[in-house]
């Protein structure tokens, strides 16, 4: 495929396959599930979810730039949001208090483990009928896609730099 002239077919085209696997994801949220999933926006619930898979680690903003790859403005905004819907708290630090630690409250322990029912429900639903080595092939295909795709912003980045 490198090197061929692909034709502009969005049926065959993986970008646009994912697109629609992820507007599908949204639409099981959206439809099914509303209230477990409501008024929170998806940056901060993958925060939630890197609190909740980190449970012995303490976790301060910096922390979640780094894992997120996002602006310390944004990670104020997202933490700011989660503190507003009760969901995080921010502890300071006994040996310096500039630095805060972020934990989720009771009630978000208890909405995430609600929602990770329902994750698994989605991914069982989506997998149905795969065998485990198909599984394991789209994994390890999406795996590559995401590298390469690194890889091109890397690529267009330096470029940017370099004009």
């Amino acid at each position: 495929m490198k090197g061929e002239r692909m034709e502009f077919n969005p049926d065959r085209m993986v970008g646009h396959k994912i697109r629609m696997v992820h507007n599908s994801i949204d639409k099981f949220f959206d439809r099914h599930h509303k209230e477990e999933t409501k008024k929170i926006p998806r940056g901060q619930v993958m925060i939630i979810h890197y609190l909740m898979d980190h449970p012995d680690e303490e976790v301060y903003q910096k922390d979640l730039e780094k894992f997120f790859s996002i602006s310390g403005a944004t990670a104020t905004n997202m933490i700011k949001g989660l503190e507003k819907s009760e969901l995080v708290e921010r502890i300071p630090n006994e040996k310096d208090a500039r630095l805060k630690r972020i934990m989720l409250t009771e009630k978000a322990v208890v909405r995430e483990q609600r929602i990770r029912k329902l994750v698994m429900e989605l991914e069982e639903g989506m997998v149905a009928g795969f065998t485990e080595e198909e599984i394991s092939t789209y994994c390890k295909m999406t795996d590559r896609i995401l590298q390469n795709l690194d890889e091109l912003n890397r690529k267009i980045c330096s470029e940017k730099d370099t004009k």
